[in-house]
């Protein structure tokens, strides 16, 4: 009785392990080589992805989902052993019915002929490459005919040298988008809706820049290559002051002075500006072909105090290129005005002196802080002096108060001066000393 419940459990189980009696041999199909296996994943894979990326028809998706359900149900079978579990019954079975060397199933009868292997592998291959050219009917698809997105790209490239320009930020539509261009000035912005907007261009040391795009029906554009243009480099600029003293109860005069050295790669400067707009105050520079510097000067003012009152403020720098374009390029300040007066001794109130290389000399002078001397020497006719000097010396050291012409001077009428130079060029000159030379 016993023996015969048994019989019928077990009977029950073969005949269910039989129904898996496929699903075994697929496992073995698989399973047999490691080889075979792996390419078998690889492509199961591969046509997953290419399902994901578009999807087909109802077809595919059925035929790629019995697949996967394979798959699935293979992996149970070798995790729970389930195969090892059905020789166990077939061995209990064997002790109950039949003699031990009697088997109810051959272990043969499980094995799927060779062949097999080879047809699952051509039928993935099969439809992994039907897939390929299969109908896009995923909008996202790339190729699909209603595909909503478009492609934006474009080449940065210097002004003058159309040289590419690595490096510069690109943004699209107010930043939402942003990108670098590489070393060949080259950008590019994929997947993008169509709408127009505007692309915008920057980087260190150059002009910004932008350019307006409108898609009309065009799924791509590559735009004609943008050029930034170099910005000015402010590469010295000195603002000093000066004072002029006067003979006498006349007062001194003050002004100040301003020179800059400005470079531009694209050669494109205009103008050159300064301003302290706190005292309301500004000019242009002229450009000295004799030295290459930007130059230019306040009026003479005569109030001191007024005067003093820009020792506190910035002197802004500002270009403006030939396309109107004005950028500010530096700041500098006046560090002191001089107000030590420094006089001449010697030769002086039209003194006639008979050597052409006389010595002129000046009262000691000691401000306080580092300085030096230079002297002019103008030719003069009665009142009229002329503006360019005759011979002049510089960087005369602090601890001198003498110094002989090293130039023989004309029969004329001369007028001298001495100016106190401190470190950072803020000067101030002595009143005027007059003297003629004679044979």
């Amino acid at each position: 009785m016993v023996n015969g419940k048994c019989s019928m459990v077990n009977g029950c189980i073969v005949k269910l392990l039989n129904c898996f009696r496929g699903v075994i041999g697929a496992l073995r199909v698989i399973e047999s080589s490691a080889v075979i296996g792996f390419v078998s994943l690889a492509l199961r894979a591969f046509l997953s992805f290419r399902l994901l990326l578009a999807l087909r028809t109802p077809l595919a998706i059925g035929v790629i989902g019995l697949v996967s359900l394979g798959s699935a149900v293979i992996s149970a079978v070798r995790v729970i052993g389930l195969r090892r579990y059905w020789l166990l019954i077939n061995l209990n079975r064997s002790t109950l019915d039949a003699p031990r060397s009697t088997s109810l199933i051959p272990h043969s009868a499980l094995r799927t002929p060779h062949s097999s292997k080879w047809f699952s592998i051509a039928l993935v291959l099969l439809f992994t490459l039907w897939g390929c050219e299969a109908p896009r009917n995923n909008i996202l698809d790339p190729r699909h005919p209603d595909y909503p997105y478009v492609t934006l790209e474009g080449m940065v490239e210097t002004f003058t040298l159309r040289q590419p320009l690595e490096g510069v930020a690109v943004s699209w539509q107010e930043g939402a988008l942003q990108t670098v261009t590489d070393a060949q000035g080259g950008f590019r912005f994929e997947a993008i809706l169509p709408s127009d907007g505007w692309l915008y261009f920057s980087k260190a040391g150059y002009f910004s820049d932008s350019a307006e795009v409108r898609w009309g029906d065009l799924e791509k554009i590559s735009l004609a290559p943008r050029e930034l243009n170099a910005l000015p480099v402010i590469d010295r600029m000195d603002v000093y002051s000066a004072v002029l003293d006067k003979p006498g109860s006349i007062p001194s005069e003050y002004f100040f002075v301003i020179e800059a050295e400005i470079s531009d790669p694209d050669n494109d400067v205009d103008s050159v500006f300064w301003e302290v707009s706190e005292l309301d105050s500004a000019g242009f520079l002229r450009f000295d072909f004799t030295d290459g510097r930007y130059k230019g000067f306040s009026g003479r003012l005569i109030d001191f105090d007024r005067f003093s009152e820009i020792l506190i403020y910035d002197f802004r720098f500002s270009v403006r290129d030939k396309f109107a374009r004005r950028v500010e390029v530096g700041r500098s300040r006046i560090r002191r005005v001089m107000r030590e007066v420094i006089s001449c001794r010697a030769p002086l109130g039209n003194a006639i002196v008979q050597t052409a290389t006389p010595l002129l000399e000046w009262e000691p002078y000691d401000p306080g802080f580092a300085h030096s001397y230079r002297i002019e020497v103008f030719k003069r006719s009665g009142i009229f002096v002329e503006a360019t000097p005759f011979w002049t010396k510089e960087a005369i050291p602090a601890g001198q108060q003498a110094f002989q012409i090293d130039q023989p001077l004309d029969v004329s009428e001369y007028t001298w001066v001495i100016w106190a130079v401190d470190e950072f060029g803020n000067r101030i000159r002595s009143s005027e000393a007059n003297f003629e030379y004679r044979l």
